[in-house]
C-alpha cells in the first residue's frame, strides 16, 4: 500500500512538473500581406522570445501560433476556429483591419478566451458587433477606435495652428478605401470636421491596391476641384507610392499631403516622393531619442529581422505580448475571469511613449490607448509634429519643403547639407591620396583603372540609376569609377587576370559599394534639391 501510494505521488508530482514546464499557446491573427500583419506578427515573436528567455511566465515558455487572416472575414472567422480546436491556444492576439475583425467577432464570443487586440478602429462595425459589458469584456482593445483618432486628430490640427499662425485650414478632402476601415474614417472625419461648420469636408472613395485597386485617377480628380488646404487618404501601405505617382503625374501638390495606412512600405521614407509628406500615427524611430523601451524595441526587432519596423502596429504587437504576459503572471492562470482581473490592473509604459491603461470606451469595457500622433516624414524619417510634449521636429507647412527646423533651432537642412559637403570632401580627399600614392608605387594602375572605370561607367550608371542602387549621383559619376578603377587593378595584380575579365570581380566589388551607399542614403538627405513636393 505505501508503495501504491508513493507511486501515486510521484506520478502527480511528474505531472504537475510537467504542467508547470509546460508552454501557454498565444494564437496570433493578422494580414501577412499587408506591412502591419507582417511586422506586426514578427514583434509579437520578438516579444515572445525576449520573455522566454527571461524564463518564461510563471515556469512555461510561451508560443505564438500565427495565422493569415488574408484581410477577408471569412478567413478571419476561420483562423479563430483553427487556432481554438486543432492549436489548443489560450488567448488570442493580434487584428488590423475591421472588415476581418468583425468576422472574427461571434468566434470569439463563442470561446470566451481573453482577446487582446492590436487593430479594428472601425466602432460603428466592430465596437458595436463587441457589444457593452460584460458580453465583451474578454476583449480588450489596444488600438484607439476611430473616434478616438479623429478627436485627436482636431485636436492636434487646433493646436498647430495655434501654434503657427501662418498654418490655417479651411477645406478638407477625404480620400478613402471604400472597405469598413475607410468607411468609419469617414464617417468620423464628417462628424468631427465638418458639424461645427469650421471645415468645409468632402471626400470620395477608392478601390485600394491591397485588395485590388490601384486607379486612383477619380478622386484624385474630384481632390484636384475641390482645392483641398489639407489632403487625406485613408488606406493601406500598398496605396501609399501609386496614390503619390499618380498625384504627381496629375500635377496635384495640396499645401498639406497627408496619408493614414495603418503601415508605410518599406523604404518608403528613401522616396523622393516622401519628403514632407505628413502621416497619422502612433510611434516613429525618432523616439529612440527619449523613449528607453522604445530604443531597446527597435534594436531588437533590427537585429532579429534585418529591417526596420515600418509601422507603428509592430511596437503595438510587442506591447500588446508584454501586457498579456504579465496579466498572465499577475493571474497565475489563462482562465478568463481573473486574467480579465489581472489585465484591468495593467500600468505598462510602452515603446509608444503612451503608459498603456484600460478604461471604458462608448461601447466595451477596455479600451487601451485613446489617441494618436500628427508625424511628417522629413529627409526619409518619421518625425512626431504632435503633441508638442513628443515632438521631435517642427512642421513643415504650407508646400512640402525639403527645408525644416528641429527644435532648439537647429536648422537641419543647412546641418545636412554641411554634412554632406564635409562627408564629400573627406570621401573625395582620401580617394585622391590612396590614388596618388597607388600611382606612385605602380603607375600601370593609370592604364587599368582608366579602362575599368570606363567600361564600368558605361554598365554600371546606367544599370544603377534604372535600379535604384545610385540616389547620389555626383557620388556614381566620381566614387564609383575610382572604386572600379582601384578593384580592377589589385584583381589584375594580384590575381594575374586579363582587365577585360576582372570586370567580374570589379562589378560585384562596386555593387556591394553600392549597396552600402545605399543603406546611408538617408544621411544624404538630397538637400540640393528644389522645394516643391514634385521636385
Amino acid at each position: 500500500m505505501k508503495r501504491i501510494l508513493m507511486v501515486l505521488a510521484a506520478l502527480v508530482l511528474t505531472a504537475s512538473m510537467a504542467a508547470a514546464q509546460g508552454t501557454i499557446k498565444i494564437g496570433g491573427i493578422w494580414t501577412l500581406a499587408d506591412i502591419t500583419g507582417k511586422q506586426g506578427s514578427a514583434a509579437a515573436q520578438l516579444a515572445v522570445d525576449e520573455i522566454n528567455a527571461a524564463g518564461g511566465v510563471n515556469g512555461k515558455k510561451l508560443e505564438l501560433i500565427v495565422v493569415d487572416d488574408e484581410g477577408k472575414a471569412d478567413k478571419a472567422a476561420a483562423a479563430v476556429e483553427k487556432l481554438a480546436t486543432v492549436d489548443k491556444v489560450e488567448v488570442f492576439i493580434g487584428g488590423m483591419a475591421s472588415g476581418a475583425e468583425l468576422g472574427k467577432i461571434p468566434a470569439f464570443k463563442k470561446y470566451g478566451k481573453v482577446v487582446m487586440s492590436t487593430g479594428a478602429a472601425g466602432s460603428a462595425t466592430v465596437e458595436k458587433a463587441l457589444g457593452p459589458s460584460p458580453e465583451s469584456d474578454f476583449y480588450f482593445h489596444l488600438h484607439p477606435w476611430d473616434y478616438n483618432q479623429g478627436a485627436s486628430y482636431a485636436e492636434g490640427w487646433d493646436a498647430i495652428q495655434k501654434k503657427y499662425p501662418k498654418i490655417q485650414i479651411k477645406k478638407i478632402f477625404l480620400a478613402y478605401e471604400e472597405g469598413a476601415f475607410g468607411k468609419s474614417s469617414w464617417d468620423a472625419t464628417k462628424v468631427l470636421f465638418g458639424q461645427d461648420k469650421r471645415y468645409v469636408v468632402d471626400g470620395m472613395s477608392f478601390k485600394s491596391a491591397l485588395l485590388g485597386g490601384g486607379d486612383y485617377t477619380a478622386v484624385l480628380e474630384a481632390a484636384k476641384s475641390f482645392k483641398p488646404d489639407l489632403f487625406l487618404w485613408a488606406g493601406y501601405d500598398a496605396d501609399a507610392l501609386p496614390l503619390l505617382e499618380q498625384s504627381k503625374a496629375m500635377k496635384f501638390s495640396p499645401g498639406i499631403y497627408l496619408g493614414a495606412p495603418p503601415g508605410w512600405p518599406i523604404g518608403f521614407g528613401s522616396s523622393r516622393l516622401a519628403g514632407n509628406v505628413m502621416l497619422y500615427g502612433m510611434w516613429s524611430t525618432a523616439m529612440n531619442e527619449n523613449n528607453p523601451v522604445s530604443k531597446k524595441f527597435y534594436d531588437g526587432y533590427v537585429k532579429k529581422t534585418r529591417e526596420e519596423p515600418a509601422t507603428y502596429f509592430a511596437p503595438l504587437a510587442y506591447s500588446a505580448v508584454y501586457v498579456l504576459a504579465e496579466g498572465i503572471r499577475k493571474a497565475g492562470t489563462t482562465e478568463t475571469a481573473p486574467l480579465v482581473k489581472a489585465l484591468e490592473a495593467t500600468n505598462y509604459f510602452s515603446p509608444l511613449g503612451e503608459t498603456i491603461t484600460f478604461k471604458p470606451s462608448n461601447i466595451i469595457k477596455h479600451q487601451g490607448i485613446t489617441r494618436q500622433k500628427i508625424l511628417q516624414w522629413q529627409a526619409g524619417f518619421q518625425e512626431v509634429i504632435w503633441p508638442f510634449e513628443a515632438a521631435t521636429a517642427e512642421p513643415v507647412i504650407p508646400g512640402p519643403r525639403r527645408a525644416f527646423s528641429r527644435p532648439g533651432g537647429q536648422n537641419y537642412q543647412k546641418g545636412s547639407q554641411m554634412a554632406l559637403k564635409h562627408r564629400t570632401a573627406i570621401l573625395a580627399a582620401s580617394g585622391l591620396a590612396v590614388g596618388i600614392a597607388v600611382l606612385l608605387w605602380k603607375p600601370t594602375v593609370l592604364i587599368y583603372g582608366l579602362q575599368a572605370a570606363g567600361l564600368y561607367a558605361a554598365i554600371a550608371i546606367p544599370m544603377g540609376l534604372v535600379l535604384g542602387i545610385v540616389h547620389i549621383v555626383n557620388l556614381a559619376h566620381g566614387d564609383f569609377m575610382m572604386v572600379a578603377a582601384y578593384a580592377t587593378y589589385f584583381a589584375c595584380k594580384a590575381l594575374g587576370m586579363d582587365p577585360l575579365l576582372a570586370i567580374l570581380p570589379t562589378a560585384l566589388v562596386t555593387a556591394l559599394f553600392g549597396w552600402i551607399v545605399f543603406q546611408f542614403t538617408t544621411l544624404y538627405s538630397w538637400p540640393w534639391r528644389s522645394s516643391t513636393l514634385w521636385d
